[in-house]
Protein backbone atom coordinates (compact mmCIF):
# COMPACT_ATOMS: atom_id res chain seq x y z
CA UNK A 1 0.00 0.00 0.00
CA UNK A 2 2.89 2.39 0.67
CA UNK A 3 3.18 3.04 -3.33
CA UNK A 4 -0.61 4.43 -3.99
CA UNK A 5 -0.55 7.77 -4.01
CA UNK A 6 -0.33 10.14 -1.40
CA UNK A 7 -3.45 11.67 -1.74
CA UNK A 8 -5.66 8.70 -1.10
CA UNK A 9 -4.04 8.77 2.60
CA UNK A 10 -4.82 12.04 2.96
CA UNK A 11 -8.53 12.24 2.21
CA UNK A 12 -9.23 8.85 4.29
CA UNK A 13 -6.99 10.45 7.07
CA UNK A 14 -10.21 12.60 7.18
CA UNK A 15 -12.47 9.65 7.50
CA UNK A 16 -14.11 8.90 10.75
CA UNK A 17 -13.88 5.18 10.10
CA UNK A 18 -10.31 5.74 9.77
CA UNK A 19 -10.10 7.78 13.39
CA UNK A 20 -12.18 5.16 15.03
CA UNK A 21 -9.53 2.45 13.69
CA UNK A 22 -6.63 4.72 15.16
CA UNK A 23 -8.62 4.90 18.22
CA UNK A 24 -8.76 1.20 18.88
CA UNK A 25 -5.40 0.68 17.83
CA UNK A 26 -4.36 3.22 20.32
CA UNK A 27 -6.57 1.92 22.90
CA UNK A 28 -4.89 -1.93 22.34
CA UNK A 29 -1.27 -0.56 22.40
CA UNK A 30 -1.59 1.39 25.77
CA UNK A 31 -3.81 -1.89 27.55
CA UNK A 32 -1.14 -4.25 26.22
CA UNK A 33 1.27 -1.68 27.62
CA UNK A 34 -0.22 -1.49 31.03
CA UNK A 35 -0.78 -5.27 31.51
CA UNK A 36 3.21 -5.91 30.54
CA UNK A 37 4.24 -2.79 32.76
CA UNK A 38 2.08 -4.48 35.60
CA UNK A 39 3.56 -7.98 34.91
CA UNK A 40 7.26 -7.02 35.26
CA UNK A 41 6.50 -4.24 38.00
CA UNK A 42 5.39 -7.76 39.89
CA UNK A 43 8.28 -9.42 38.89
CA UNK A 44 10.43 -6.71 40.19
CA UNK A 45 8.75 -6.14 43.26
CA UNK A 46 7.06 -9.04 43.94
CA UNK A 47 10.28 -11.21 45.28
CA UNK A 48 11.40 -8.15 47.32
CA UNK A 49 8.00 -7.66 49.14
CA UNK A 50 6.83 -10.54 49.32
CA UNK A 51 9.89 -13.07 49.78
CA UNK A 52 7.93 -15.80 52.01
CA UNK A 53 5.33 -16.10 49.48
CA UNK A 54 7.76 -16.30 46.42
CA UNK A 55 10.05 -18.49 48.20
CA UNK A 56 7.46 -20.96 48.85
CA UNK A 57 9.03 -24.71 47.56
CA UNK A 58 6.44 -26.41 44.90
CA UNK A 59 8.56 -29.16 44.30
CA UNK A 60 12.34 -29.99 45.52
CA UNK A 61 13.95 -26.67 44.54
CA UNK A 62 11.41 -25.38 42.50
CA UNK A 63 9.45 -22.06 44.21
CA UNK A 64 7.20 -20.08 42.98
CA UNK A 65 9.58 -17.11 42.51
CA UNK A 66 11.01 -19.13 39.93
CA UNK A 67 7.61 -20.33 38.52
CA UNK A 68 6.93 -16.83 37.96
CA UNK A 69 10.25 -15.27 36.86
CA UNK A 70 10.31 -17.97 34.30
CA UNK A 71 6.60 -17.48 33.18
CA UNK A 72 7.38 -13.90 31.72
CA UNK A 73 8.33 -15.88 28.28
CA UNK A 74 5.12 -17.76 27.97
CA UNK A 75 2.92 -14.65 29.05
CA UNK A 76 4.79 -12.08 26.64
CA UNK A 77 4.39 -14.77 23.75
CA UNK A 78 0.41 -14.69 24.91
CA UNK A 79 0.50 -10.56 24.90
CA UNK A 80 2.85 -10.51 21.16
CA UNK A 81 0.24 -13.45 19.75
CA UNK A 82 -3.25 -11.19 20.86
CA UNK A 83 -1.47 -8.15 19.91
CA UNK A 84 -0.85 -9.65 16.12
CA UNK A 85 -4.32 -11.46 16.08
CA UNK A 86 -5.75 -7.77 16.85
CA UNK A 87 -3.67 -6.13 14.57
CA UNK A 88 -5.00 -8.55 11.53
CA UNK A 89 -8.03 -7.16 12.60
CA UNK A 90 -7.07 -3.41 12.15
CA UNK A 91 -5.27 -4.75 8.57
CA UNK A 92 -8.12 -6.18 6.98
CA UNK A 93 -10.57 -2.77 8.26
CA UNK A 94 -8.04 -0.38 6.79
CA UNK A 95 -7.83 -2.54 3.75
CA UNK A 96 -11.54 -2.42 3.41
CA UNK A 97 -11.40 0.77 3.72
CA UNK A 98 -9.00 1.59 1.21
CA UNK A 99 -10.88 -0.63 -1.29
CA UNK A 100 -14.05 1.15 -0.60
CA UNK A 101 -12.71 4.58 -1.10
CA UNK A 102 -11.47 3.27 -4.15
CA UNK A 103 -14.65 1.67 -5.77
CA UNK A 104 -15.93 5.48 -4.86
CA UNK A 105 -18.18 4.73 -1.54
CA UNK A 106 -16.57 7.05 0.37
Amino acid sequence: MASQDPDVWQILDQSEVLARIKREKNKLSLTLLLIAAAYYATLLLGPTSLKVFFSLPLAGELNIGTVFAISQYPFCGLLAWFYLHKMRSVDRQVANLVKQFHRGEL
